[in-house]
């Protein structure tokens, strides 16, 4: 086992996030399966609304909104379904959770701990939205907890705070060779520290060429190739040079065409980088 999937046993929650196209949901479901086949209970979060692929039935998946957060964490406290649909479900509460500043991401939030403090399952991977949402969901329970300075909203924020700066919890930033992705990952990290010492672990540099070697050739179509070749690594390499200043440990994965057994295979790379 390399030290990415070991790293990876001893949290109880990982956070994958990055520039929208890059691949975390992908890594997400080959990271689930890399520590399944290592015997944990692990289980994987969605807050991804584009989130395309489904987790194999052996994998636990919760996809996670507002409203569906707030009516199960309101039904546990009033108990009878009958007062909740009277008192909370109208049109103008559904508004109010999705304008009012962090409180959906922080209700999210609040679910996540307490599948963490269930400890139903031993690991929990959250393929969190582009950088953007991820930052706003970082934010939101400390805008919270300053907002309701005392009482019960403040002691739940507090605890999901708590727990987003732990050593249980990591987030890991994923990356595809493009100047774009690069220079945003690098913000992410800034944008992240800024909020507060939130525990940052690897960059997965995600969707590489491939490390192969095409001998020179007289044939016309073999040189083509790797004339193209040659010039995709070298803008991949230029691209991803400035990487360096994220300070993380990084992975390089390669694309993996449709088709083959993506997942198994990411899955068996990610157990031993």
């Amino acid at each position: 086992m390399g030290p990415y999937l070991s790293d990876t046993l001893k949290r109880r929650l990982v956070f994958l996030t990055g520039k929208g196209g890059v691949g975390k949901t992908t890594l997400s479901l080959a990271l689930a399966t890399a520590a399944l086949r290592q015997g944990a209970k692990v289980a994987i979060v969605s807050l991804n609304p584009f989130a395309s692929e489904p987790p194999p039935p052996c994998i636990p998946f919760y996809s996670l909104e507002p409203e569906g957060c707030f009516r199960e964490y309101a039904l546990k406290i009033l108990r009878f379904e009958r007062l909740y649909t009277s008192i909370f479900d109208n049109k103008v509460l559904r508004t109010f959770i999705r304008a009012a500043p962090g409180l959906s991401d922080t209700v999210i939030g609040g679910k996540i701990w307490e599948l963490v403090d269930s400890r139903v399952h031993d690991l929990l991977i959250v393929d969190l939205p582009s950088s953007g949402h991820a930052v706003s969901f970082f934010r939101s329970p400390r805008g919270v907890s300053h907002m309701f300075k005392h009482g019960f909203v403040h002691e739940k924020a507090e605890r999901i705070n708590t727990l987003f700066t732990s050593p249980e919890a990591r987030i890991d930033l994923v990356v595809t060779p493009t100047e774009f992705s690069v220079t945003e990952a690098l913000e992410l990290r800034t944008s992240l520290l800024g909020i507060a010492a939130l525990p940052l672990g690897f960059c997965l540099r995600n969707q590489l060429l491939p490390d192969i070697s095409i001998e020179e050739s007289s044939l016309q179509t073999v040189t083509l190739l790797k004339r193209s070749y040659d010039t995709r690594r070298h803008q991949e390499e230029g691209a991803l040079a400035g990487l360096a200043a994220v300070g993380l440990p990084s992975l390089a994965l390669p694309v993996i065409p449709n088709g083959l057994n993506r997942i198994g295979d990411l899955a068996e790379r990610l157990s031993v980088a």
